[in-house]
């Protein structure tokens, strides 16, 4: 989709956000740009338990090494995977442009992870407000358990103008 304003960013990120419904997070439930969803961690961790049942020889490896056998297989399956959440800037950062090391960093409107949010919409002239909107949003995702997220959309789409430009004086920490 080409963003060309605020409100058809916070459109695109609201309708992603609703039909993901969960938050996009790492195996340890931190927010993540780019993370796995609880669905496909259960599923590597109901493997990780058959492997463990099937395979006594590796899991006295495991164990010597003071390590959870099922934890030595999560970990190596889940990297294995492709990402399958995103958080609400994720959805607007372009895979071309996404970088590892932006996760565990919270978006600034000098960081390169915003940086990769307007490179990667070119056609979107982004204002103080568009960054505004972006950290409204990602306080939304991040915040907020997801069945709350429609009504807190539902107040930040209140604060557009005529123009489709989002007016809030300052973000909003949801």
């Amino acid at each position: 989709m080409i963003i060309t304003n605020d409100y058809e960013a916070f459109t695109y990120v609201r309708d992603m956000l609703l039909k993901q419904n969960e938050q996009s997070t790492d195996t340890n439930a931190n927010c993540q740009y780019r993370g796995y969803s609880e669905s496909l961690c259960q599923k590597i961790r109901e493997e990780a338990e058959e492997w463990v049942m099937e395979n006594g020889e590796d899991v006295d490896k495991a164990i010597e090494n003071h390590l959870e056998p099922e934890d030595v297989y999560f970990y190596e399956k889940i990297y294995e995977q492709p990402f399958d959440t995103k958080c609400a800037a994720g959805f607007l950062i372009s895979d071309n442009f996404y970088q590892h090391h932006f996760e565990g960093n919270a978006i600034t409107d000098n960081s390169q992870i915003w940086q990769a949010v307007k490179i990667s919409n070119p056609a979107w002239k982004t204002t103080e407000s568009s960054f505004n909107l972006v950290k409204s949003l990602q306080s939304v995702h991040d915040n907020n358990e997801p069945e709350d997220w429609e009504p807190l959309l539902a107040k930040i789409e209140k604060n557009f103008n005529n123009y489709n430009d989002y007016v809030a004086s300052d973000w909003e920490d949801y």
